[in-house]
């Protein structure tokens, strides 16, 4: 999901090899929860199941609206 997101910003958006997430969130001024993407990331199996699909649908359409306005510029 991220890695997609990241190749398809503009190359002074893209991520940093220095950079945590959080960091590059800040800078590219992407306000969304990263709660959805740690979860399936780093989380038990169980604790996937039972994270909200809509919280990750919110997600998806949260980067989809950045990339939008983001390659309109």
């Amino acid at each position: 999901m991220l890695f997609d997101f990241n190749q398809r910003l503009p190359r002074a958006l893209k991520r940093r090899s220095h950079e945590s997430l959080t960091d590059w969130m800040e800078r590219i001024h992407l306000v969304t929860p990263l709660s959805p993407y740690f979860v399936t990331r780093y989380a038990a199996q169980a604790e996937v199941e039972a994270l909200d699909a809509q919280a990750i649908h919110h997600f998806e359409q949260d980067l989809a609206h950045y990339l939008k306005t983001q390659i309109s510029q």
